[in-house]
């Protein structure tokens, strides 16, 4: 059977530990609304590197849109121009 003075030194560390328990406890509470409205601000805004690869990823398309409209006014013209048979 342990004896009570081999049982002090834990009882004087536990309450160390839940005053360390209770601060963490509370520092993720008080934390957890900055943290939740940080993220919401982030995906609400647009970082200058974002509106940037949104800009060249329009662009290409746009380009990629102008092509096959010239493709397709090129095969058009080739048709008109073929005789017919």
């Amino acid at each position: 059977m342990p004896k009570p003075l081999m049982l002090l030194p834990l009882a004087l560390l536990l309450p160390g530990c839940l005053i360390g328990t209770v601060v963490d406890t509370a520092a993720t509470a008080v934390t957890a609304p900055i943290k939740a409205t940080e993220t919401a601000v982030d995906l609400a805004t647009t970082s200058d590197e974002e509106a940037a690869r949104n800009e060249a990823r329009a662009a290409r398309k746009d380009r990629r849109r102008a092509e096959k409209a010239a493709r397709k006014a090129e095969e058009a013209a080739a048709e008109a121009a073929e005789p017919p048979q």
